[in-house]
């Protein structure tokens, strides 16, 4: 036996089943637009890899804020700018120097926002010597997976004995630097090493914590964070490369430092 709608009857399920439609299409776009908030870019110039750009895109209101850091050993420059489109304009500010430093970055972006790559060009910079025009092609930065159940670890084999890694990042006026050194224990390797915190506004903080801790080649495993002030709650997570490098790790829960939610690699 079929039953007939009549016409209020048809118009309340229209109503119900299209409301119910567009509240399923914001609760998507609302997931979408909170995961993609902020990107992060890192790289090293083509012709003198041991200078490196680190960059954090942000979302605001008008154009993506861009902010981050060129540095190579004790030399760091700030960088500050907007993309906009495809284009990213900014100004690089010396930082410690006996001088004052200052010029220009430019740079263009291949893809999309977090999957392409960021070209980046700048003015004269001075390091130790005459200045430099460098170019990056910076590509994002990949987050840690999340950790399977009982993972079966894939090792490489022939794995080196000892690697020291280094690397770290910059937010504002704080530049992060990590320093491993790791000893291979069976399949696994045993990690020590340090993550040294310079802030230089608006006050002078200078802090290093001691990391230790055992990862395995390949899967997402914990390491122990010491030092941090009172009423912190470190976490360090990170993932080994196949053949132990390189490292990308996130950190969480240092608001003394303001850290909250960092990505740092090192290789």
């Amino acid at each position: 036996m079929h039953q007939v709608l009549k016409g209020n009857a048809i118009t309340r399920m229209l109503r119900g089943t299209i409301g119910a439609a567009l509240l399923f299409a914001v609760i998507q776009f609302t997931a979408l637009t909170a995961s993609a908030q902020q990107f992060i870019y890192h790289g090293r110039d083509a012709t003198y890899p041991n200078i490196n750009m680190e960059l954090r895109i942000t979302r605001t209101a008008g154009p993506w804020d861009a902010t981050g850091s060129i540095y190579v050993g004790s030399y760091t420059y700030l960088v500050k700018g907007t993309l906009s489109g495809n284009s990213m304009v900014a100004t690089a500010v010396s930082v410690g120097s006996r001088a004052l430093y200052r010029t220009g970055v430019n740079g263009t972006l291949s893809g999309a926002l977090g999957s392409g790559t960021l070209t980046v060009t700048t003015g004269p910079m001075v390091f130790n010597g005459p200045g430099l025009n460098l170019r990056f092609v910076l590509t994002p930065a990949g987050a840690p997976g999340p950790v399977a159940a009982n993972p079966a670890p894939t090792v490489a084999t022939s794995l080196p004995q000892t690697l020291h890694l280094t690397g770290g990042t910059g937010f504002g006026y704080t530049r992060v630097t990590l320093t491993l050194d790791l000893v291979l224990r069976g399949s696994s390797y045993q990690v020590n090493g340090t993550l040294f915190v310079n802030q230089i506004q608006p006050v002078v903080v200078q802090r290093t914590l001691q990391i230790s801790g055992t990862l395995t080649p390949g899967v997402q495993g914990a390491l122990a964070v010491s030092g941090a002030s009172p009423g912190d709650t470190p976490n360090f997570t990170a993932t080994l490369g196949q053949r132990g490098a390189p490292l990308q790790g996130l950190i969480t829960g240092i608001p003394s430092l303001s850290i909250t939610r960092l990505y740092v690699g090192a290789q």
